[in-house]
């Protein structure tokens, strides 16, 4: 049952049912965009480019995470990754979300099969093996502001060296889940704000 595969803080009861604590970290234009449009959307231009079609995620899905560490690394990437390498902040967003509206992140279990190969075929993946082996969900729609998308946080990127949040982006980028290492204790310093 997914239940055991879930860190101790990622299943919760919220007014839908039984739901999961994700999160997902994009760069500060896209994270400004986001709380203007009040939704998180699913059909988006995507980050890389043709050099980088072999990572390239599928449009239609909103990718999500249910390790803070995972979503920072991502939104750091995502922010200095756009030229001018400058110092910058990225958005980090809370999302509760209905259990049986996750879908296993193909795209991702792909990309850990040319590393690690999966004795599985991509149809039989499940949320479960998805979450236990890349930390990674899906959704097929929008995620609203104050209905999905609970908090969000904005936080400095690795370019940001006089920041006094640094110190949480730099120990969330070099963690590696599945690694045998813990999750830094610097999220508990991140300062959420509710929407």
């Amino acid at each position: 049952m997914l239940r055991y595969f879930m860190t101790i803080n990622a299943f919760i009861n919220c007014s839908r049912g039984d739901c999961l604590k994700l999160y997902l970290g994009t760069n500060n234009e896209r994270g400004i965009r986001i709380l203007g449009e009040g939704k998180i959307r699913c059909s988006i231009d995507r980050i890389h480019d043709s050099s980088y079609a072999h990572l390239a995620t599928t449009d239609g899905y909103t990718y999500m995470t249910d390790e803070i560490p995972v979503a920072i690394y991502y939104g750091n990437k995502a922010q200095v990754n756009i030229p001018p390498i400058s110092a910058g902040n990225y958005y980090l967003f809370e999302i509760e979300i209905d259990i049986d509206e996750l879908h296993p992140d193909i795209d991702e279990l792909r990309i850990q099969n040319t590393w690690q190969p999966i004795q599985k075929e991509e149809s039989d993946f499940t949320v479960e093996d998805s979450l236990s082996l890349v930390h990674s969900v899906t959704v097929t729609r929008d995620l609203l502001i104050s209905t999905d998308v609970v908090r969000y946080a904005i936080l400095p990127d690795a370019n940001s060296l006089d920041h006094d949040l640094l110190h949480i982006t730099k120990e969330c980028i070099f963690y590696r889940p599945n690694q045998g290492t813990s999750i830094p204790e610097s999220v508990n310093q991140i300062p959420w704000l509710t929407l």
